[in-house]
């Protein structure tokens, strides 16, 4: 068996941004087989390791995850989401790859200090007895591969406060949309909000709320990350992912849908 070895990415730019652009953190370490570092070069600007400062327990980087017909499966980071598309392409030359999967960059909690919100510890309380009701309908999704879409969304609507910075996160949202597009395997950038909920009668444990909200676009990212945040404990994040991602990307010039 192959050792893993150690690469870093030169330069990676996440999904979260200031008003400078995308963050930028540069020297990035990840682990990959050896003998697949040439790919991993063709998907992102790679070196050898040579820091000690990397911030790779901060975020986990987006990547492509490859099956191989051996079953075997290794992950490509990309350190910039434009790569996505040129990165299959490569992958899809090799006639050993079977399938190819998106999974988006991650934030376990974005820390106040990067996106601007103020904690709230106050608990929220929820009517009892009252199956919680849903907004539900569609809105205007960019994705990173297949462009703009109509992708349904079902947010809960109490807490309100917190329902009402969820939806603030769409774009054009609206009632049923026949023209939503069904793509097994697809979820859609989003955050997701933990709060204090006030004990009910019998509950021995602090409770929490979580609530999840889609979001519409890269460019909405921060802004919903500081507005809802400033509703809960902790917001986390986690960006587009796609199975079977070979299937929505053709070669140069003939892809199936917009790479935007």
């Amino acid at each position: 068996m192959a050792p893993i070895i150690s690469r870093q990415i030169k330069e990676y730019w996440s999904d979260l941004s200031d008003n400078n652009g995308a963050l930028k953190y540069p020297k990035v370490r990840f682990k990959i087989k050896e003998g697949k570092e040439d790919q991993a070069g063709k998907c992102s600007d790679i070196e050898l390791p040579d820091s000690v400062c990397s911030p790779a327990n901060l975020l986990k980087m987006r990547a492509l995850i490859v099956t191989y017909k051996s079953g075997e499966k290794i992950r490509y980071p990309i350190d910039r989401a434009a790569k996505i598309v040129l990165c299959v392409r490569s992958l899809k030359t090799d006639q050993n790859v079977i399938c190819i999967d998106l999974d988006g960059e991650e934030w376990g909690i974005v820390p106040p200090s990067l996106a601007g919100y103020t904690q709230k510890t106050e608990a929220y309380t929820l009517p009892t007895g009252v199956k919680s009701e849903k907004d539900t309908g569609s809105f205007d999704y960019t994705s990173e591969i297949m462009g703009k879409i109509r992708y349904k969304f079902a947010i809960e609507l109490e807490p309100k406060a917190i329902s009402d910075k969820a939806l603030a996160c769409l774009e054009n949202a609206g009632g049923k949309d026949g023209c939503t597009i069904p793509i097994p395997g697809f979820a859609p950038r989003y955050a997701v909000l933990k709060a204090n909920r006030a004990k009910k009668a019998g509950e021995l444990t602090d409770p929490l709320i979580v609530r999840k909200a889609p979001i519409a676009s890269i460019s909405k990212v921060m802004p919903c990350i500081k507005d809802l945040g400033s509703q809960g404990l902790c917001i986390g994040y986690k960006g587009e992912s796609i199975k079977n991602l070979q299937n929505l990307v053709g070669d140069a010039g003939t892809d199936l849908v917009p790479t935007g």
